[in-house]
């Protein structure tokens, strides 16, 4: 990895990250602040006047009674994982597909730097860029609880289902970033990622409308971001990890290995 590139990288690209963390943290602090402990009656008031199929496809059917259940549901049943899906399809194309098409990755490859170590610094950067939106993300949510309800979250229980949700995101980054390291072109690289991330969250949420397109549940890597397992069995959580961020590691390798491999044309 070279730290000088890391930094360049980090200085072109940590407003956009900041950008989702905002939009991020909207929407957690609306989650928490309009939940209500004694408010069950009027939250399963509210979701019975929407669709079943709406309250399904978007998790809201999940929502728990205690705040922990409530935030869960309320937030990793769509929103944590559309805008990280988005943010990584984003930027795994920045890191590679577009300085290719922009003639940048021309000037980095004329440097002192080997291919196979510009490459690495910029998945390297991808990870830890997603672990940021994930750690900021659930600090301020922990925060925000243990001010205005003390004791009401499970804080290891609400991170571990960060941890698996994050593992998911990571495995759609990482295709977007073979995608990015197989094309020249900044617009068919993420044309193609975005196919694969949308394939991913559309199955996702219509293998929830009911028995019928349950099928659809095998399509999708978010299957597997189970929110009761991942609250409450410990052991899903931490092994359906382990085996994502696996998978992600392999695939961002194998892109990493074509891109070291394949003729350039720049």
């Amino acid at each position: 990895m070279n730290k000088t590139l890391f930094l360049g990288t980090l200085k072109a690209n940590y407003t956009l990250v900041l950008g989702f963390i905002f939009f991020c943290l909207i929407y957690v602090s609306v989650s928490i602040g309009t939940y209500k402990p004694d408010s069950s009656e009027m939250i399963d008031a509210l979701l019975t006047m929407l669709p079943e199929q709406m309250v399904s496809a978007f998790g809201f059917d999940k929502l728990g009674k205690d705040l922990t259940s409530y935030l869960s549901g309320y937030l990793f049943g769509f929103i944590l994982i559309v805008f990280p899906v988005i943010y990584s399809v984003i930027i795994a194309n920045n890191l590679v597909a577009k300085l290719v098409d922009k003639g940048s990755m021309a000037y980095l490859l004329t440097s002192t730097n080997t291919r196979l170590k510009v490459i690495i610094t910029q998945y390297v950067y991808m990870i830890l860029s997603l672990l940021f939106l994930f750690g900021v993300t659930y600090s301020v949510a922990v925060l925000m609880a243990v001010i205005m309800f003390p004791g009401d979250l499970d804080i290891l229980a609400y991170l571990q289902l960060n941890l698996l949700t994050f593992s998911g995101v990571f495995v759609t980054g990482s295709i977007a970033f073979l995608f990015s390291c197989i094309f020249n072109e900044s617009r068919i690289a993420t044309a193609a990622s975005s196919g694969v991330a949308g394939l991913f969250i559309v199955t996702h949420m219509v293998a929830g409308l009911g028995e019928s397109t349950e099928f659809m549940k095998y399509l999708s890597v978010f299957t597997l971001v189970d929110v009761d397992l991942g609250i409450n069995d410990t052991g899903y959580a931490l092994l359906t990890s382990l085996i994502l961020i696996l998978i992600g590691l392999a695939v961002g390798c194998f892109g990493a290995f074509l891109f070291n491999k394949r003729s350039l044309t720049i």
